[in-house]
């Protein structure tokens, strides 16, 4: 299955370049579409995305994505 098939519902598709809208200066690289919604996900030492988020809906689907900041300390 093509790419564009697997993620057709979606808006994004890995290797997007988004604006992260709490920080719009903020770059970064759509890394997964894990299929899950934000009630759904678990982030890891701060609980349910939903819950350290609450002014996004409860149903969003996650995007998940790698801001360019971290990635130039990573990778430099």
């Amino acid at each position: 299955m093509s790419r564009e098939g697997r993620w057709a519902d979606s808006p994004f598709l890995p290797g997007d370049i988004v604006f992260d809208w709490d920080h719009p200066r903020r770059k970064g690289i759509v890394i997964n579409l894990p299929n899950k919604q934000a009630d759904q996900w678990h982030v890891p030492g701060r609980g349910l995305l939903s819950k350290d988020n609450p002014e996004y809906p409860r149903d969003d689907d996650v995007v998940v994505l790698l801001h360019y900041n971290t990635l130039k300390k990573e990778l430099p």
